[in-house]
């Protein structure tokens, strides 16, 4: 009873030590007294001395801890997940303690692992006794305190106070995860490392079971960290890294590798929108130290130009990236006589476009080429080619709005694209008005609109000579164009405008023209026979000797030359002391001429409906040369249009 007492005091010492894993050592401690064998007794006899042993040991060791009260970076280096090694048997916590016979993980203080020694047994001697345990010698295990000892996480790791602290930095770019044309903001998944030698993080890993590494919290600032931050940030929380851990290699390295979502002010220029290169940057330096306490270099591999670290990129959709090169910079203000030295890294992109390409700058082309087709349309039904024009008109504006949502609202710079839709917008305008145009001249009636000479000559003698359009039934002149009805080109047309022969041979040749015309009728022969004037000019000083008011044509010189006759038959006939007197005669010349007359009338009204159908036909075909203009008009601005604005960008596909 009195070893089963023994044993369970223990159990409860070992216990309340916070070590429930010595209760392995206990080998049935409520069973000692069933058994009576002395040589079992004196085995477990031994077990219990060096049990005791063990537990005053620990005792006396948790009672002194507790009682030293250690520093307050002490502290926090003695929390859990602070301090670790390289082997799987270290811990985060204070690396000490005994291992059982099988090698086993026991806890030494709450949430602490530690491996317990090793411990044999001496070889039994003759007669049953057994030998005490023994214990090997343990390996001292690193402590906080040994680290951290007079240590100070506000002192910068140097051995003279005016000696450079030397930190370097390199960037590794993960991904480009968004530009931000509105917000003027790139985002980008990438890491930091940073890399210092600190004198006082020394030790020898064979002294400490060849640990060669212990981690520490970046979090609590343990121990000394450099206060590089990143200028543009444009996150909320301006520092967007995750606080991992810092490496402490026993050569007093020290590296700290932070990730995190970098969002950076970048000026983002939309000129050549979408076909467009930016350039970005990432400024890093100190917040508070200068040049000559913290000296911030870039990590380059040796022989290589600075630049970010590219071993992880994933390409991005939207942007290719041209280049990233490092650079190094040292600023001196006005306040300040020291250098504050900072690191670039830079983004150089190039915008993938093959996106716009299909989605807006196709179809947008498209859409005013067929504009070109509104001009080729009939001018016949005046809602179906303005309608036409204003879905044109209306679709391109559609594109411009979403091109205005797609770029960023500023007043430096306009982008290419916007231009381009801008340009589309103002020529289907001007189509529009020009439709509308050729509209009001296809409607245009005689008895409101009068036809100029200017219009006439414009029209329907210059614009289709030089467009190269021929009209029906017409002769195109130096200053108009006559219509051609058989023979009557002699007859209805000026003298002057016939040909060159006339002007030359006069009134004669005229004369000649119209007789080998109308040989069957044998009263134009007699009345050709009758003498009259053959050359009445009938001109004034300084008009010239062709007048355009005193044009003479053939029919105006043959109905004169009937008038002539049929006033000398009138005369004749009616003296009576001519031999050709008849009062009959003179009735039936009465009556004729009051047909003629009558049929002079008809004969003017049927001329004027000509002459105003002939000006509808000429308003119509002036529509149609204007329409024919604006054709190639349009096409040649369009044309043009597009070779400037998509010649000007550095590139067309990337």
């Amino acid at each position: 009873m009195h070893r089963i007492e023994k044993g369970c005091r223990l159990g409860s010492a070992l216990r309340l030590s916070n070590n429930p894993g010595v209760d392995a050592l206990v080998v049935g401690c409520a069973g000692f007294g069933r058994d009576d064998d002395e040589k079992a007794c004196a085995t477990r006899r031994g077990l219990f001395e060096l049990a005791d042993e063990w537990s005053q040991r620990i005792r006396k060791e948790v009672c002194r801890r507790r009682v030293d009260e250690p520093s307050p970076s002490v502290m926090a280096a003695r929390r859990p997940g602070h301090v670790s090694g390289d082997n799987d048997h270290v811990g985060a916590g204070l690396l000490c303690g005994w291992e059982s016979s099988r090698g086993q993980s026991v806890q030494s203080w709450p949430n602490r692992r530690v491996t317990l020694a090793p411990w044999q047994e001496k070889p039994a001697k003759k007669g049953g006794a057994v030998g005490k345990a023994t214990f090997p010698k343990t390996f001292q295990s690193i402590h906080p305190r040994d680290l951290l000892a007079n240590y100070s996480s506000l002192v910068r790791p140097v051995k003279e106070p005016n000696a450079r602290f030397r930190v370097t930095v390199r960037f590794f770019l993960q991904q480009i995860v968004n530009v931000d044309e509105k917000n003027q903001v790139i985002e980008l998944n990438a890491w930091l490392k940073y890399v210092w030698y600190d004198y006082r993080l020394k030790w020898k890993p064979d002294n400490y079971e060849d640990i060669g590494s212990v981690r520490f919290s970046s979090e609590d600032n343990v121990i000394f960290q450099p206060d590089v931050l990143l200028y543009n940030s444009a996150d909320k929380s301006f520092d967007s890294t995750y606080k991992s851990n810092l490496v402490v290699y026993h050569t007093g390295e020290v590296n700290w590798i932070p990730p995190g979502i970098f969002r950076a002010s970048c000026r983002l220029d939309v000129t050549y929108f979408p076909f467009d290169d930016q350039s970005c940057f990432l400024k890093f330096g100190s917040w508070t130290y200068h040049g000559y306490a913290l000296d911030l270099q870039l990590d380059t591999d040796p022989g290589m130009e600075p630049q970010v670290d590219l071993s992880t990129y994933i390409p991005n959709g939207e942007w290719y990236l041209k280049s990233c090169p490092a650079t190094r910079k040292e600023n001196y203000y006005e306040c300040c006589p020291e250098p504050y030295p900072t690191v670039y890294f830079w983004l150089n992109i190039r915008r993938r476009t093959l996106y716009y390409i299909f989605n807006l700058i196709i179809p947008s082309l498209l859409i005013s080429s067929m504009t070109l087709l509104g001009f080729c349309l009939p001018a016949y039904d005046m809602a179906e080619k303005i309608g036409f024009q204003t879905t044109i008109l209306l679709s391109v504006c559609f594109f411009l709005t979403v091109v205005g949502e797609m770029t960023p609202p500023t007043s430096e710079a306009i982008p290419l694209l916007g231009v381009f839709f801008s340009t589309q917008t103002l020529l289907v305008s001007i189509s529009t008005a020009f439709t509308i145009m050729v509209l009001n001249i296809r409607y245009r009636q005689p008895a409101n609109h009068k036809m100029s000479h200017l219009f006439q000559r414009l029209f329907l003698v210059w614009l289709p000579w030089l467009l190269m359009m021929r009209r029906p039934e017409h002769k195109l002149l130096k200053n108009k164009s006559i219509k051609i009805k058989n023979k009557e080109i002699l007859e209805d047309e000026c003298i002057q405008c016939i040909g060159i022969d006339v002007i030359e041979n006069g009134d004669q040749y005229a004369y000649k023209t119209a007789e080998e015309l109308f040989k069957p009728e044998p009263l134009f022969a007699e009345v050709y026979q009758i003498p009259v004037d053959r050359l009445g000019l009938e001109r004034k000083v300084g008009e010239g000797i062709f007048p355009m008011r005193r044009c003479t044509t053939v029919k105006n010189k043959r109905n004169e030359q009937y008038d002539k006759y049929v006033q000398k038959c009138v005369e004749l006939l009616g003296d009576p002391d001519s031999g050709e007197y008849d009062e009959a005669a003179l009735v039936v010349i009465n009556y004729y001429k009051r047909i003629h007359a009558r049929l002079k009338y008809i004969l003017e009204k049927m001329t004027k409906h000509e002459r105003e159908e002939n000006l509808r036909d000429d308003y119509r075909f002036a529509s149609m040369v204007l329409d024919r203009l604006c054709l190639v008009m349009f096409s040649f601005l369009i044309s043009v249009c597009i070779a400037v604005i998509f010649m000007s960008p550095p590139y067309l596909y990337a």
